[in-house]
């Protein structure tokens, strides 16, 4: 049998005794064992547990962060704080450590678990909940051991909470205090939210701030990031051969490949925003001879690119374009490819078929900025074809000599009239004209078709605003006559257009004051008789109006109510369609002319005064400015002015009615 070692009796009796003992005597000793007792189980059972999870989450989200950069952000599509089952993790996180709080508040652990449901709220960027939980520790522990970080973590709050005034204050107190402390790295932390702080406000003094932090930061990449945002502000200031210096700082700091890659390139850019497109080249095709930066080669070749392209090296930028939009398709940079190569062909080269087909590869793929404008002129180049197939038809047609043919196939599949014709093919080079002028931007051949539809035999209905865009374009091309000219022609022979008032905009002239037609009255008489049934006296009525006010508005509308009479009313066709001829010839600028022209034969109508003083274009190779101007000819109709709804079914067309006066 083994003897028993007197020590472990004198313990067993020690604790035979303590019960007999004063407590007052070992308070104390109970408390620091059952203090010691506490903070072991809260170590073991949670915080070993979080802090672990803590540190694996922070990792991944660091991780993330660094991913993520130079990554497209799509508009409106709020970007991800870190990935979801990170996210999961620092939940995981915040509900060990609130049980801490909640069954061990006497721990000494109780400060480290604020700080870890702090953070884990400020990486799920829940910036308002972390605030709080970092002011409740900084309550609690003011001078505790975790009161620096705790406030660098506050800082950092304040600045994605928008509380610049806050921020701005402890953050001046932070810096002191590291400074003092020989903190250097925790100083230059609380400089890099500082210069965040005054980025918008004082971009000046943002960029002293991070120029002192990378020189206390101990991590070289956060040291490059700063350097390179010192570089981003230079070049917002307009300080182009400061922010490249700069740039070119980066890469001798720190071996990350991605904020080497951000700093050559701006470099680059900046390069050519100073129109040094050659050094620019020189900078970006150097990183293709380097392997390192094979992940970023699409972006570098559509740098390239696009210096030569700024170079005038055009059929060098063609074939990289290409080579791009081929090998990099479907992406922001084979999009972004594909868009420059569109607009080369179209431009320089003339080049609509190959346009139209870069442009709806451009398309194709979204990315913002450049999609809905490959779109734009994917869509006009269709309709530029589809114009010119049309004209094209109708040349062939035209050409095609006489045949005699049976009356008796004559009647069954008549000949298509050339005058019929001409107003479609007048038509479609009114579109090409519209096309050329607000969406391709091509002047000279925007004047060419305008003078193709002055021309025409007989009034289209669009000359005023012909005109008007004409004397618009005679400002920048060489048409041998001056806008004032041609506003003058729009006042004097379209009174009633308006463009007409446009015109006197134009030249100055002030508009008249408006007053009362009294033609109004006069025709809402008409109408009154006409809506009794009283049809011959209504006709007489409305000639009546047409006698006594020539030159109204009511006078036009007057003649268009008559041909409805005869038509829908009375049933003569040849009545109805002499009155919508005279409409024509005498109003041929009215909308209610335009209603009633497919029903003229163009031949029949007079044609209207043409300005045939406008010379032939000079070519010119600079876009003009995009100026929309709206078809303002043709204004809605009476009725939709009245409120009465039209029953689009019925085969007859809506009563005339009289405009209602607007203010």
């Amino acid at each position: 049998m083994r003897r028993i070692p007197p020590s472990l009796i004198q313990i067993c009796l020690l604790a035979l005794a303590l019960p007999v003992v004063s407590c007052s005597v070992l308070d104390p000793v109970g408390g620091a064992i059952s203090k010691g007792y506490e903070n072991t189980v809260s170590y073991c059972n949670a915080y070993y547990n979080a802090e672990k999870l803590f540190g694996e989450a922070e990792a991944e989200a660091l991780t993330f962060r660094l991913a993520q950069r130079g990554q497209p952000v799509n508009p409106g599509t709020p970007a991800q704080a870190v990935p979801a089952n990170t996210r999961a993790k620092f939940t995981q996180v915040i509900d060990k450590c609130s049980s801490i709080l909640s069954f061990h508040e006497t721990s000494a652990l109780v400060d480290d678990a604020l700080l870890l449901i702090g953070k884990s709220y400020y990486y799920q960027a829940e910036y308002l909940k972390a605030e709080r939980k970092f002011e409740e520790l900084l309550a609690k522990y003011p001078e505790g051991p975790l009161s620096m970080e705790t406030e660098l973590w506050l800082l950092r709050s304040y600045a994605k909470n928008g509380k610049r005034a806050e921020g701005l204050q402890l953050g001046e107190v932070l810096f002191a205090a590291a400074t003092e402390d020989g903190e250097d790295d925790m100083a230059g932390q609380a400089l890099l939210v500082l210069a965040e702080l005054e980025r918008t406000n004082d971009p000046t003094r943002c960029m002293q701030h991070l120029s002192q932090a990378v020189r206390l930061l101990d991590d070289d990449l956060e040291c490059a990031t700063a350097q390179a945002q010192v570089g981003d502000i230079l070049r917002s200031l307009g300080r182009n051969e400061e922010a490249v210096e700069a740039y070119l700082i980066v890469p001798d700091i720190s071996s990350d490949t991605y904020i080497r890659f951000y700093a050559i390139v701006s470099a680059a850019r900046t390069y050519g925003s100073m129109k040094r497109y050659e050094d620019a080249l020189e900078l970006v095709e150097e990183l293709l001879d380097d392997y390192s930066f094979a992940p970023h080669w699409n972006e570098i070749r559509l740098e390239v690119a696009e210096a030569k392209e700024r170079l005038g090296w055009l059929d060098q930028a063609l074939v990289d374009f290409e080579y791009i939009d081929t090998t990099a398709a479907r992406t922001e940079f084979g999009t972004r490819a594909a868009f420059r190569r569109g607009w080369i062909l179209e431009h320089t080269y003339g080049d609509y078929r190959g346009a139209y087909a870069a442009y709806a590869r451009a398309s194709a793929f979204t990315v913002a900025g450049v999609s809905p404008m490959a779109k734009q002129r994917e869509n006009a180049l269709s309709r530029h074809s589809a114009l010119h197939r049309q004209i094209g038809v109708i040349d062939s047609i035209l050409a095609l000599p006489p045949v005699e043919v049976p009356d008796s196939v004559a009647k069954a599949r008549p000949a298509p009239n050339p005058d019929s014709l001409l107003s479609v093919k007048t038509k479609a080079q009114f579109g090409l004209a519209e096309l050329f002028y607000s969406d391709l931007e091509v002047p000279d051949s925007a004047v060419y078709y305008y003078r193709k539809v002055l021309a025409a035999p007989a009034d289209t209905g669009r000359t005023p605003r012909v005109l008007y865009i004409m004397a618009d374009l005679s400002r920048t091309q060489n048409l041998g006559v001056s806008p004032d000219s041609l506003y003058g022609v729009i006042i004097r022979d379209y009174p009633s257009s308006p463009y007409a008032l446009a015109s006197q905009d134009a030249l100055g002239i002030p508009r008249p004051e408006r007053v009362e037609d009294p033609a109004r009255a006069l025709y809402l008489d008409a109408e009154q008789v006409l809506e009794q049934g009283n049809y011959p006296e209504a006709i007489a009525s409305f000639e009546r109006i047409i006698e006594l006010h020539p030159t109204s508005d009511y006078a036009a509308r007057s003649r268009y109510a008559i041909g409805w009479i005869y038509e829908y009313v009375l049933a003569l066709p040849d009545s109805a369609l002499t009155q919508y001829k005279t409409l024509v010839a005498d109003y041929g600028s009215s909308s209610f002319a335009s209603r009633v022209r497919p029903k003229v034969a163009p031949d029949e109508v007079a044609p209207a005064a043409v300005v045939d003083t406008v010379a032939a274009p000079k070519p010119v190779t600079t876009p003009l400015e995009r100026r929309r101007t709206e078809e303002t000819d043709t204004p809605p109709s009476p009725d939709s002015r009245r409120g009465q709804a039209t029953d689009t079914r019925t085969a007859v067309p809506p009563k005339p009615t009289p405009i209602k006066d607007e203010d």
